[in-house]
């Protein structure tokens, strides 16, 4: 892909209905990040889905501006690290409330 002006430029105007399947593709890019990215089969391989299936959620992500692909490889953008980030905290803080 070349480089497109993303519609979601910032991180405040990223859709607040990401949910399900895209938020493991995005754990499982935050979790491997350390390699570089990661190729739709691989993501799909440790998703157990089908390619096809899973390039349909990269794509939607990549629109959003949370993911980017290099050749075959797909990573984070910035925005999608400080996503995964606030999803993570997010998470977090719930579970602290609930132990009060």
């Amino acid at each position: 892909m070349t480089n497109v002006i993303h519609p979601y430029k910032s991180f405040a105007s990223i859709p607040t209905k990401i949910r399900g399947l895209s938020v493991e593709v995005l754990l499982i890019l935050y979790e491997f990040e350390d390699l570089n990215g990661l190729t739709c089969p691989e993501i799909a391989y440790l998703m157990d889905k089908k390619p096809r299936f899973i390039r349909v959620y990269l794509h939607r992500l990549y629109d959003y501006g949370l993911v980017e692909k290099t050749g075959d490889l797909w990573r984070l953008t910035k925005n999608g690290r400080a996503f995964v980030m606030r999803m993570r905290m997010k998470k977090l803080w719930r579970i602290q409330n609930e132990e009060q």
